[in-house]
């Protein structure tokens, strides 16, 4: 990335989400940033379980899990989740340890024995990749932990469910009964109403192109196109967005041209609004001097927090369901819009 910032070669991303890119020119990042959700995460756990005591699972050498710890730790230190140093705080994991199923049992009763308090709620946050969660949430029912300790527990993910996952959470959901939710950059059907008129239609638009898909070649996908799918799809639309504008001014569509007209574009994608033109979003506010109690953030990128449930009759998948989103500095509750209707949507 940084050779090709320095070619002068523009770059636009839709899944690079750390914290630690808003430096290089060039490159555009339109997916949240690792901090952003990790607002949109600890704003939900303050306000559903404000006594609860918090640990962070981890996967120790892998950066983006680190780096999305670290933004937990920094925004709830000094409150009443606080994450604390000892073992059962912080949970360390390795990916490519084939018994994750054991280690992960054997921490969380670790966890809930060593709890002076033996009522209180338990949050994991947990921020390793979403295909490495299914070991640690088939594990969090009476089948591994007595009813008490699997009852006391929420996991709060960074990462996004795909449907490459799904089957597989699925039957860990159906094992365990567990509460889980994750964050994503995107939002179901559903709860599209969230979005501006122009970012509704845009979702209508691809969401009904799903549809035709879905019913041709996808159909045992319970599971919408998550947030990583809905951001790559918006870089085509901001590109094709910037190559129309040049059209309309008559300039040739060359790298320069693309280069010095990206940063001065705005577009409302189907994740929302995307203006390049206000970067503020892409650093986290500590690291600009700005106290940790003072982070606050507007209507820079769609954050969702979703809560994963396997259903009766959904095919032995599991389907996602938007509670919250990050807008206006805070958390925001979702409701409910209707459902897609295709056939007055032109999606071509």
């Amino acid at each position: 990335m940084e050779a090709l910032s320095q070619a002068d070669i523009p770059m636009v991303s839709s899944a690079q989400s750390g914290d630690d890119r808003g430096e290089l020119t060039n490159y555009f990042r339109i997916s949240p940033a690792n901090w952003l959700q990790a607002q949109l995460g600890a704003d939900w756990i303050a306000q559903k379980h404000p006594g609860a005591r918090t640990s962070l699972v981890l996967s120790a050498d892998d950066d983006y899990s680190t780096g999305l710890a670290g933004d937990y730790r920094r925004l709830l230190a000094g409150t009443a989740q606080a994450i604390g140093d000892d073992d059962s705080s912080v949970i360390r994991f390795d990916a490519n340890d084939t018994g994750l199923t054991g280690f992960f049992a054997e921490k969380v009763r670790q966890l809930c024995e060593s709890d002076p308090d033996p009522g209180r709620h338990h949050v994991l946050i947990y921020t390793g990749r979403a295909n490495e969660a299914i070991p640690l949430v088939s594990v969090l029912g009476s089948r591994n932990l007595d009813a008490d300790c699997a009852a006391r527990i929420t996991v709060v993910g960074g990462d996004d469910i795909t449907q490459t996952e799904e089957v597989e959470m699925a039957r860990a959901l159906e094992e365990s009964g567990a509460h889980v939710y994750f964050t994503t950059f995107g939002t179901t059907a559903t709860a599209r109403g969230i979005l501006s008129d122009n970012s509704q239609e845009a979702w209508n638009r691809f969401g009904c192109d799903y549809q035709a898909l879905k019913s041709a070649e996808l159909d045992h996908h319970a599971v919408e196109p998550g947030g990583h799918i809905q951001v790559a799809y918006d870089v085509f639309g901001l590109l094709a967005a910037v190559t129309r504008q040049l059209d309309r001014e008559d300039v040739p569509v060359t790298r320069d041209a693309v280069r010095e007209k990206l940063p001065r574009t705005r577009y409302e994608g189907m994740t929302g609004e995307i203006d390049l033109r206000a970067r503020e979003f892409v650093t986290p506010p500590w690291r600009a001097g700005v106290a940790t109690g003072d982070v606050r953030v507007g209507r820079s990128r769609l954050v969702v927090l979703q809560e994963l449930e396997q259903r009766p009759g959904a095919g032995g998948t599991v389907v996602t369901q938007p509670v919250g989103y990050l807008s206006n500095g805070g958390l925001s509750e979702i409701k409910g819009s209707g459902g897609l209707k295709c056939r007055d949507v032109v999606t071509r």
